[in-house]
């Protein structure tokens, strides 16, 4: 179950897999670690700004919520919904969903999914799914490394504009917004040790689209 263990900081062990939340100065810092060993790391971030301050982190059912609702200083704000979708000593499979909104009449905001990896972002299309995947991690023959893939169904691909993708990060939404609307998509997380063969993508392409679609509010 989830562990909260201070304000900006949650973790949640399963099948030898620790998976941890926290706040960085760059952002939310995704970590991930098999046996307390190897660890892969990714940054959720508010593209050329910083994200608002923390309001609230609770534990609704089995979802760690995170809200970090706009200001007056900060024009965009982001919700974080995680969920342990499930988990082998193989897979751990992470789904997020990031909601947007912006108090602006006129802006662009955009969220950033940045894995660690070495080398840059590739992408593949597997069934109704993108998968968005980086080199493994640097790592030595005593400590295997984690592989992460993110997968966006077809309903949010959309809000992921190819033309911004940098080469190290998935850009979501970056269009215009009203003010007071909330965008949301709901990106898996899938961390390997093994990497992910074909069939296992398609398979895990066809219960990423059977998900109930999050509420719009």
């Amino acid at each position: 179950m989830w562990d909260i263990l201070n304000h900006g900081r949650a973790s949640f062990r399963v099948s030898g897999w620790h998976f941890q939340v926290s706040r960085s100065a760059d952002g939310i810092e995704v970590a991930v670690s098999q046996d307390d060993s190897t660890v892969s790391r990714s940054i959720v971030s508010l593209a050329g700004e910083p994200l608002p301050e923390l309001q609230d982190s609770f534990i609704r059912g089995d979802e760690l919520h995170w809200s970090m609702p706009p200001t007056s200083v900060d024009d965009a704000g982001v919700d974080l919904v995680f969920l342990i979708v499930k988990a082998n000593r193989d897979q751990l499979v992470v789904e997020s969903t990031i909601a947007i909104e912006t108090l602006s009449l006129d802006s662009f905001p955009q969220v950033d999914i940045a894995p660690s990896g070495d080398g840059s972002l590739f992408n593949q299309r597997q069934l109704t799914a993108d998968i968005y995947s980086w080199q493994r991690n640097g790592a030595n023959d005593d400590q295997p490394a984690i592989d992460v893939s993110i997968f966006v169904d077809e309903r949010d691909q959309a809000s992921v504009d190819p033309a911004k993708i940098t080469g190290r990060s998935i850009p979501f939404f970056a269009d215009f917004m009203e003010k007071g609307v909330i965008r949301k998509v709901q990106p898996w997380w899938v961390f390997s040790c093994d990497g992910l063969s074909g069939s296992q993508q398609g398979q895990l392409a066809v219960e990423l689209s059977a998900r109930p679609l999050p509420l719009a509010g």
